[in-house]
């Protein structure tokens, strides 16, 4: 689904998804079908970029969650993701590794 297709109360936003990404990621095109879901999805990304985290421990506490869960689309979208926060290779194995210790 994308900024022509989805229901029109999700086209703003896609639209937005896609002007601040280049393109509209699968996760938001199938969140479109739920405007208040898609909204909830990006309303939670902004809070974490509130926290005092870093960019790349925001990548690797996602990633933590996203093995936990067993989500493995999460997983190679936010290994991509922590690739771009300039997250460390050593540190993704670890941070998905259950009850380890990540090293600083």
């Amino acid at each position: 689904m994308d900024e022509q297709t989805a229901p029109e109360a999700a086209q703003p936003t896609l639209r937005t998804v896609k002007k601040n990404f280049g393109f509209v990621p699968n996760v938001m095109g199938v969140l479109a079908e739920s405007p208040p879901a898609m909204e909830s999805y990006l309303a939670l990304n902004e809070k974490v970029q509130t926290t005092t985290l870093s960019p790349a421990e925001q990548q690797v506490a996602i990633l933590t969650v996203s093995e936990t869960n067993r989500c493995r689309y999460c997983v190679a979208a936010h290994t991509l993701t922590a690739s771009g926060a300039n997250v460390d290779g050593d540190a993704m194995p670890s941070a998905m590794a259950p009850r380890r210790t990540i090293p600083d």
